[in-house]
């Protein structure tokens, strides 16, 4: 029987001990679904929900995985999914400052 090994990601590059934080914000309905999609894509990034009730979440991935995360997310924007990518300093903004909490 023969084998169908996915290729292994290579962490020992230097660019991969690195993380890359991508905020996306989307209808919360649908966080679910795409967290459902990154699983089933072993070890190319992890989706993390940052805020539930605003559907913002957060794609931690690597350089090297980083262009394949970004296809995938293209193609469920093909499909019809509503997915827009978020600057950082708007991300921050949802929460206010730290006395306001």
């Amino acid at each position: 029987m023969m084998s169908m090994s996915r290729p292994k990601i290579d962490i020992s590059r230097e660019a991969d001990k690195t993380l890359i934080r991508k905020f996306f914000k989307l209808d919360y309905r649908e966080i679910y679904y795409l967290c459902s999609i990154f699983q089933c894509y072993d070890e190319i990034g992890e989706i993390r929900t940052m805020d539930p009730k605003e559907g913002v979440i957060v794609l931690i991935t690597t350089p090297s995985c980083l262009p394949i995360c970004l296809k995938v997310i293209e193609g469920l924007r093909d499909e019809g999914l509503k997915i827009e990518e978020m600057e950082y300093e708007k991300v921050q903004g949802l929460w206010g400052s730290s006395s306001e909490r």
